[in-house]
């Protein structure tokens, strides 16, 4: 019986072990398909040249999933990982040829737009500070409320700010509904999954000082007590770069965390935004229906037809603002 067992248990191993080894030891060796490394031509060729065509060039790289890929982020966070595997393949792959090669023109876009150079003197010339600037842009006369519409609509990030400042709402208790709607869209069947992650007490934190700035007319910010969500992708302080994975590989979390935020996170933040929780989003980003299949994240929904996705990679950002639960998202 016990041999029986241990069997069973060195099968099942060699199963996963066999394969991430012998990718390992491919990298190592350098194994794999090559071939000459191609200088791109011109640009003016590709353009002026029919049939003009880069030649693609065979690249290897281990392909690997679930466990496996899990094991082998693990593996590339070790000093011999990083030192002999990763770099191998990155190698291998040609990741390090730009180094290399000498281009014959600068980096251009075709087609080329015209270049109008911004009058230096326009520039706040009437001396406004950011915040000023930020209010005329919004109150300018090509944004308007919803409330000018007769229509089936969300309230803007107007109507949101109007509402504070008037006294109709405070932020905390529109924080407190945001986190009720959020719980019942998901006890739907299928649930909504436009959030996959939310602090119901840093929310009601941000909400609450929000809320004092309002009635002590203290310092209020240009998006002041504003809802907003953010993809899976951004750096934000107390939650999770997963990045629509359903794990956090060793490897992710060598990023650099000295930000707590990312830029456009920490903008929003400066401004006065609440910060509602992340968005969902496609596995890593790398695809256009929306769709993630994980246990952890679920399939975002379109809120009009629960039976189709969003679509984009940002899929939960828009189910969030199509549904009506944040005005703005980060997609």
């Amino acid at each position: 019986m016990v041999f029986y067992i241990s069997f069973v248990a060195g099968a099942i191993s060699a199963v996963f072990i066999i394969p991430l080894v012998y990718s390992v030891v491919k990298a190592f060796l350098g194994i794999g398909p090559s071939g000459e490394v191609q200088v791109a031509p011109p640009i003016q060729e590709i353009i002026h040249t029919d049939g003009g065509q880069y030649r693609s060039e065979e690249n290897y790289a281990p392909k690997l999933t679930g466990k496996l890929l899990y094991w082998f982020c693990n593996f590339l966070s070790t000093p011999f990982g990083r030192k002999w595997v990763l770099e191998k393949l990155m190698r291998k792959n040609h990741l390090f040829d730009s180094r290399k090669r000498y281009l014959p023109e600068a980096a251009t876009f075709y087609p080329t737009p015209p270049f109008v150079p911004f009058p230096e003197e326009s520039v706040r010339e009437d001396g406004r500070n950011e915040k000023e600037e930020i209010e005329t842009l919004m109150y300018s006369s090509a944004h308007k409320n919803s409330s000018d519409s007769d229509g089936f609509v969300f309230p803007t990030i107007l109507d949101y700010l109007d509402s504070y400042r008037s006294g109709r709402v405070t932020p905390a208790v529109v924080a407190e509904r945001i986190i009720e709607s959020i719980h019942a869209s998901d006890s739907l069947s299928p649930p909504l999954r436009a959030f996959v992650q939310w602090n119901e007490t840093e929310i009601r934190k941000q909400a609450l000082e929000s809320t004092r700035r309002y009635s002590e007319k203290d310092n209020i910010r240009p998006l002041e007590g504003v809802p907003v969500g953010v993809k899976e992708e951004y750096l934000a302080a107390n939650y999770r770069l997963l990045n629509g994975f359903s794990f956090l590989p060793v490897c992710a979390q060598n990023l650099d965390r000295r930000r707590q935020e990312s830029e456009p996170v920490e903008r929003l933040l400066r401004a006065g935004a609440v910060l509602i929780g992340i968005t969902n989003m496609h596995e890593a980003g790398v695809g256009s229906s929306g769709s993630n299949i994980n246990k952890l994240h679920q399939t975002a929904r379109n809120p009009y037809d629960t039976d189709r996705y969003p679509g984009g990679c940002s899929s939960g950002s828009a189910a969030a603002v199509a549904s009506g639960l944040v005005p703005m998202a980060l997609g």
